[in-house]
């Protein structure tokens, strides 16, 4: 999580999820395996969601812009359950 946080601050996108709505994200993903973020940025928000799933459950983020969806991309490399993409 703290690494999306940090990615969103290199980039200087300041409308990152604030920890008090990451963790109404993560309680509301409480036990879920299959969910859609739209609007995904740098993923910090995602990053709270992936936190509250279920262990085998799945996400799909999703950001229109090409750099952050790639950043999201890069961020959540090597973690299978979660695909960001460009839509």
């Amino acid at each position: 999580m703290w690494q999306a946080v940090e990615l969103t601050r290199r980039n200087e996108f300041a409308l990152a999820c604030t920890p008090e709505v990451g963790r109404l994200l993560q309680l509301l993903a409480a036990g879920a395996e299959r969910l859609c973020e739209l609007g995904t940025a740098y993923g910090v928000g995602a990053a709270w969601i992936a936190s509250g799933m279920h262990t085998n459950g799945t996400l799909l983020t999703v950001k229109k812009d090409p750099d952050r969806a790639a950043g999201a991309r890069s961020l959540f490399r090597g973690h299978p359950s979660i695909e960001a993409t460009k839509r």
